[in-house]
């Protein structure tokens, strides 16, 4: 059930992708709604999971994008995430400050990291400062868009039974 409700999740947040057209005015941020599903994975399901949901998360971006060489997005994703999930027994994952933070970091690097693949095969020429505005432009939408996916995904995942809801103010009776 866990793979439906990704696909599910996937596939909401790949329109909402493709729907919130990128701000121009910094630098071409667009909206990192599959990021965000890339992080939740990471935080909220083992590490199988985790990395199915980056491979298919950077298909489903790369597969946007006519320029985009397939399986840039997945690599970033990947990478990007595994070492987000290296933090994840130390952060409440809970918590809306969580995933505000980590998807903001999270965001940045993997703009940076795409950024330095593109321009590395020459498939897109953008200056580093037009890079590094897009990339905070991304991270500052990342602070609002990326905890609406964790609840919409947690909500889905309590919804099925894949993850059981805890009452924190009941755990120590």
């Amino acid at each position: 059930m866990s793979y439906i409700v990704m696909a599910l999740v996937l596939l909401i947040s790949i329109v909402l992708q493709s729907l919130f057209q990128p701000i121009h005015f910094l630098g071409g941020a667009s909206y990192p709604f599959l990021c965000s599903v890339v992080l939740y994975y990471g935080f909220m399901h083992g590490r199988g999971m985790m990395m199915v949901s980056a491979l298919a998360a950077g298909v489903l971006y790369d597969s946007l994008s006519p320029m985009m060489p397939l399986g840039y997005s997945s690599v970033c994703f990947a990478a990007v995430i595994w070492m987000a999930g290296m933090f994840r027994s130390y952060v409440i994952s809970d918590s809306v400050l969580t995933p505000m933070f980590f998807g903001m970091v999270c965001s940045i690097a993997v703009n940076i990291m795409m950024w330095l693949m593109l321009v590395s095969s020459d498939v897109v020429d953008m200056s580093f400062w037009q890079m590094l505005l897009k990339s905070a432009g991304t991270g500052v939408i990342a602070l609002v868009v990326t905890p609406v996916i964790f609840s919409l995904a947690g909500r889905m995942d309590r919804l099925v039974g894949n993850i059981e809801e805890v009452d924190s103010l009941n755990e120590y009776e």
